[in-house]
């Protein structure tokens, strides 16, 4: 019985989980010029009451105040799926204003 070389056994195993986790990123689909210019006339954010809006937020001051306006701003409920509150200035101001 011949003895199985597990050195090489080891460093086939880890090119194949580095293959597997790599060559699904290799190929980019291509994305038509229609397509862009389309895509850069839409609009994502909106003053209407009850659209839905993306906002970018460059830094977390900016974050925690817009999070800490759409609580006051809330009429019926806030729904928290997940979030982490830290006990440091922000985490005590949203609990203050989420009452946990």
């Amino acid at each position: 019985m011949k003895k199985i070389p597990w050195g090489w056994v080891i460093v086939v195993l880890i090119l194949i989980y580095v293959g597997v986790l790599t060559l699904p990123y290799v190929a980019h689909k291509k994305v038509s010029s229609a397509f862009v210019k389309d895509f850069e006339k839409r609009s994502f954010t909106n003053d209407q009451a009850g659209t839905e809006r993306v906002s970018y937020l460059n830094d977390n001051v900016e974050a925690l105040l817009y999070r800490l306006r759409m609580a006051e701003e809330a009429k019926k409920e806030i729904i928290l799926s997940t979030f982490d509150f830290n006990s440091d200035h922000a985490g005590k101001a949203s609990r203050q204003i989420f009452h946990c």
